[in-house]
């Protein structure tokens, strides 16, 4: 009996906790929650749907508290779904087993949030442009410049090493500042913080299943087991840091934005029938127990370009990548191709593909090291160009020296025309004799003519001067006989 009792005690006081750890899971449960109309509201209310924010013991949200440097790491982490640690024993204002510890160490590993010496600082409140360079940090935003703050009154105070997450936060179109000024040293509140974590991201897959509805926007991937399928992902896609060593396959799913993969481990992050354009493979590898990351572009994808680090790529047979940049580790397999493989860092590459151009670019070779660059059996190098090519050497898989292997040279197509023989002409025959002509017969005699007849005597006419006589006509000269005719009549007097 008093083992059961015991062991309900233990259940409630596991179910007390839950609780507590969940207060206000709802928007309407807190009581400082802003009106309707506030600027702030549908914000709060996503984060707090979305399990980013959490209330306090008496029920209160905080939203214009300052935010600090340890629920800016809780943020962030839940939106990602971390969940592996990084050692945290050297700092020496840390309390183990504090609601934010884990958090913090999550955080570290993630490497997005800074820290300076052997502080963590966890109750200062963090500066605006803190909470936005970390945040550009975890997207893996490209750095902006000047120029891109240029339009804020203000945008001189902003520190020189924060000008290029801030100014990649403004040119994403995640921060707009307030009155025309950005407030860099300013602390944001809790409020404020959710404003961009809204503006970031439009919708959180947290658990695993099939999804096939997305909202226009960003979306991110905390879990592990999801499959996402034929939707069209009009802003970026984040495959999150909670996917951890699991699996995220997509089928079907075209991303106008980019691409990153944060998550996944040997059971792969899949993309099959997929349309991308830049996919950065970012998986944070900060000891030997977190494996590589393993991406396999499936039967019917395109991918523009893969930022890679520390990944393995497999490329199936109709898979075509345009370019490949990396600058950590990689191992190409597959049977798809590549047209351009740029390498920037002394690291190892292993090939087990077809690349059209691999570029080895000055900054891979250094004073002490170059790049090892292994072509499998399986694998084809057409050409090598680059600044840092004369320095490297490839080799095949039992480490003799790999020659480039350029394409045969491309014969135009030339229509075929067949020879047009003239034939020689045949010999005319002996034209047969004409036979003699057979003699013509003897016409036959023409019958006399009959008489004409005597006309009928003219009445006398009228009696008429005599008229003057005429000559006697010239007779006829007699027609030459026709042979054996008969004889003709002679002819009348004319």
């Amino acid at each position: 009996m008093r083992q059961f009792k015991q062991r309900v005690l233990a259940m409630l006081l596991v179910l007390a906790m839950a609780l507590a750890l969940n207060v206000g899971a709802f928007a309407s449960d807190y009581t400082d929650m802003p009106e309707e109309e506030s600027w702030a509201r549908s914000a709060l209310e996503a984060a707090v749907e979305n399990g980013l924010l959490k209330g306090d013991e008496n029920g209160r949200l905080n939203p214009g508290a300052p935010l600090t440097r340890a629920e800016l790491a809780a943020v962030v982490v839940r939106a990602y779904g971390a969940a592996s640690p990084a050692d945290l024993s050297a700092y020496t204002d840390l309390v183990p087993g504090a609601w934010y510890y884990d958090s913090l160490a999550q955080a570290v590993r993630m490497g997005v949030l800074e820290v300076d010496g052997t502080l963590m600082e966890p109750s200062r409140p963090v500066t605006r442009q803190e909470a936005l360079a970390a945040l550009a940090q975890a997207l893996d935003l490209e750095d902006g410049t000047a120029e891109d703050l240029s339009a804020f009154e203000d945008a001189d105070e902003v520190e020189d090493w924060a000008v290029g997450p801030m100014a990649a936060m403004v040119k994403a179109g995640y921060v707009s500042g307030s009155g025309g000024r950005l407030e860099p040293a300013g602390a944001i509140t809790r409020a404020q913080f959710a404003q961009v974590m809204n503006n970031v991201f439009a919708f959180y897959i947290r658990e695993p299943g099939v999804v096939t509805e997305v909202p226009e926007g960003n979306v991110i991937i905390s879990a592990d087991g999801v499959t996402l399928k034929d939707v069209t992902v009009t802003g970026d896609l984040i495959i999150g840091d909670g996917v951890g060593e699991g699996e995220a396959i997509l089928d079907g799913v075209t991303v106008e934005g980019n691409t990153l993969v944060r998550g996944g481990g040997e059971n792969t992050v899949v993309f099959n029938r997929c349309n991308l354009n830049t996919v950065k493979a970012k998986k944070s590898i900060s000891n030997t127990t977190i494996k590589p990351l393993h991406i396999k572009f499936g039967a019917g994808t395109t991918v523009a370009q893969v930022e890679a680090s520390t990944v393995n790529l497999h490329l199936e047979s109709d898979v075509k990548i345009d370019t490949i940049i990396t600058n950590v580790s990689v191992l190409l397999t597959g049977n798809g191709s590549v047209s351009t493989f740029q390498i920037n860092a002394p690291v190892t590459v292993k090939i087990d593909v077809s690349v059209k151009k691999l570029v080895v670019n000055e900054s891979a070779v250094t004073e002490n090291a170059a790049p090892e660059i292994t072509v499998d059996e399986g694998g084809k190098v057409e050409q090598v160009e680059g600044e840092g090519k004369d320095n490297v050497t490839i080799t095949d898989e039992e480490g003799n020296e790999y020659k480039p292997q350029p394409p045969a040279p491309v014969v135009p197509d030339i229509p075929y025309y067949p020879p047009v023989v003239n034939p020689s002409p045949s010999p005319s025959p002996d034209p047969s004799p004409s036979p003699d002509p057979s003699p013509s017969p003897d016409p036959s005699p023409s019958p006399d003519p009959s008489p004409s007849p005597d006309p009928s005597p003219s009445p006398d006419p009228s009696p008429s001067p005599d008229p003057s006589p005429s000559p006697d006509p010239s007779p006829s000269p007699d027609p030459s006989p026709s042979p054996d005719p008969s004889p003709s009549p002679d002819p009348s007097p004319t």
